[in-house]
């Protein structure tokens, strides 16, 4: 992982030993020299980040080049939707958490019998498929070599896919189901050509999955939820709404910020926020890092921890405070500060918040938020709160 190296243990020296020594010329030269040190660690974590940042885009643009080639066109991972590939890049699977449907394809160079036969097993094969955090490697700047990883220990559909009487599909009847699907569901096939001039032949088929997916998800990450939570004095429901709200629960949840996972963090911002919080320590961690659930989750609480203590830790309760938390969850700080005085310094803000009671605080960051899309996540979140 890329780090900000001894910036607390220069921080503490610096201010011990000026207590101890006062502004004295040697230690004004020390000053100097450690804010020097203090900025070299800051512009180096910076370059390695970015280094980072253009190793993944490559990574990501010969990937996407060597599946156009393929299919023709690319079709990717985003908040709501789970995309994998198979080996060999024949079959690829989408599957929309929001609207609760999965669509299996396959292009194959024979016929259209032969393409069936593949949509089956690419059909079976999804309901194990335990995912995986990227559809490629990529070279760190320190030498080492992210590679994918399993999304999750289990099947990421487990519980989710029901045959037409309502068995549950697992890997004893994922066959019989595949055949079921392709079988009795409506198959597309179409002629494909693919940016290596190769015409081929994709087969398609969408099945539902069951009604209660969203609550078989989130109850998958009951135990990390209710851990992280308590650790962090945070409401459960308040955890799940949010993760809700950002991923509807999908493990491989990336938007174009980037954000990544479950509570859909940014490296270079929330990620940061939290980690240095946590741990007390100034990082910036890769994407990977984010795809692992727990730690996910982890740092998503610990960023809302943050905002409530660090942040919104002057308000008077915590309903008050739980508004604001959320809006800056979304769209930062300085946004929600800036709903209330215009200006993004919040602690000017604090005392004109603190004025109000919770539900006028609520109104008014609805009303007043700069962003559409946060007002409307202000309202979601806190809606959603109520199913958990």
């Amino acid at each position: 992982m890329m780090k900000i190296v001894g910036i607390a243990a220069i921080l503490a020296l610096t201010a011990t030993i000026a207590g101890a020594q006062g502004e004295d010329e040697d230690f004004l030269k020390f000053q100097q020299e450690q804010a020097a040190a203090l900025q070299g660690y800051v512009e180096r974590a910076e370059e390695e980040f970015n280094a980072y940042i253009e190793a993944d885009r490559k990574a990501f643009a010969a990937f996407k080049e060597e599946v156009e080639k393929v299919w023709g066109d690319y079709v990717g991972s985003s908040r709501k939707d789970w995309v994998e590939y198979g080996d060999g890049l024949g079959s690829r699977s989408k599957v929309d958490f929001e609207a609760g449907t999965a669509t299996v394809e396959v292009v194959v160079n024979g016929d259209v019998e032969t393409a069936q036969e593949n949509l089956q097993q690419a059909v079976a094969d999804l309901v194990s498929d335990k995912g995986k955090s990227s559809d490629y490697s990529v070279a760190l700047p320190d030498g080492e070599v992210e590679e994918p990883k399993p999304l999750s220990a289990k099947p990421v559909l487990e519980g989710q896919v029901a045959t037409e009487d309502g068995q549950v599909v697992d890997a004893d009847n994922a066959e019989s189901f595949a055949q079921e699907v392709v079988a009795e569901a409506k198959v597309e096939s179409k002629k494909v050509v693919g940016k290596d001039g190769k015409e081929r032949i994709k087969v398609a088929v969408t099945f539902p999955l069951v009604p209660d997916h969203l609550r078989k998800r989130a109850e998958g990450y009951r135990e990390l939820v209710a851990e992280y939570a308590n650790r962090f004095e945070l409401d459960p429901k308040l955890v799940f709404a949010v993760m809700h709200t950002e991923s509807h629960f999908n493990p491989k949840a990336r938007s174009h910020i980037p954000a990544y996972g479950l509570m859909q963090l940014v490296p270079t911002s929330g990620g940061r926020e939290a980690y240095r919080y946590v741990y007390k320590k100034d990082e910036v961690l890769p994407a990977g890092y984010f795809f692992v659930p727990a730690q996910n989750i982890e740092l998503g609480c610990g960023y809302l921890k943050y905002l409530r203590r660090r942040i919104f830790g002057k308000l008077d309760n915590d309903q008050k405070a739980l508004y604001c938390m959320v809006a800056a969850y979304n769209t930062g700080a300085g946004n929600v500060s800036r709903a209330f005085t215009g200006k993004k310094a919040i602690r000017g803000a604090i005392p004109e918040i603190d004025k109000m009671g919770a539900d006028e605080i609520y109104v008014h960051l609805e009303g007043n938020l700069p962003y559409e899309e946060t007002r409307h996540y202000l309202k979601k979140v806190v809606e959603r709160m109520a199913l958990y």
